[in-house]
């Protein structure tokens, strides 16, 4: 089995963002531990529920960057549903549950969408690249790769055109390279207008 995580510019700045925040609120906690705050009561209460708080936006970012992987197993790619998230209380999810074996796919695309993986409106403000994979009974599931570099999304691609000709499948595209250019032809027209 081959997972791929998003290890893309973005999800980096909130790695490192959550880990500072994290590393503060343990100082915050040693400081506390220390005797510190203990002669003001309101600054000890507001350095606790700041630790807390701190504390668990961290767990919840972390959760949220870990589910967002591409999972290669021996028979089929597969895809979690995205977490809610703080911001997206309400309206859809970019991202929702894709499990796919390599013998259902016939063929792959990849284009920029303003819409989720079920083809329902989303508040993106602008169009988001999908990989689009057709399947043998007409049905076409979508996986979002905006959270991924362009060097992993190349990576992904070619690993899909591998195991799908491994298992005996034949798909007219042969390299991620010609996909890829296409995502960003349509990124060129959209900056251009």
């Amino acid at each position: 089995m081959k997972r791929f995580y998003c290890w893309s510019a973005l999800s980096c700045v909130f790695y490192l963002l959550c880990t500072s925040l994290l590393a503060a609120a343990l100082y915050v906690i040693v400081l506390i531990c220390l005797g510190e705050f203990w002669d003001n009561l309101l600054m000890l209460i507001v350095a606790v529920l700041s630790c807390i708080s701190i504390i668990a936006v961290w767990i919840l970012m972390i959760m949220t960057f870990l589910r967002k992987s591409i999972v290669f197993s021996s028979d089929s790619i597969s895809v979690q549903t995205d977490l809610k998230g703080f911001f997206r209380m309400y309206g859809e999810l970019d991202q929702y549950a894709v499990k796919v074996k390599y013998v259902d796919i016939v063929n792959i695309d990849c284009a920029r969408s303003g819409k989720s993986s079920r083809g329902r409106s989303t508040r993106m403000y602008f169009p988001t690249p999908y990989l689009y994979l057709y399947l043998r009974n007409g049905k076409r599931e979508a996986i979002h790769l905006y959270y991924f570099s362009t060097f992993q999304r190349k990576r992904i691609i070619n690993e899909l055109i591998r195991r799908v000709e491994k298992t005996g499948g034949c798909i007219p595209v042969r390299s991620a390279e010609v996909l890829l250019k296409k995502i960003k032809f349509e990124n060129d027209l959209m900056t251009k207008r």
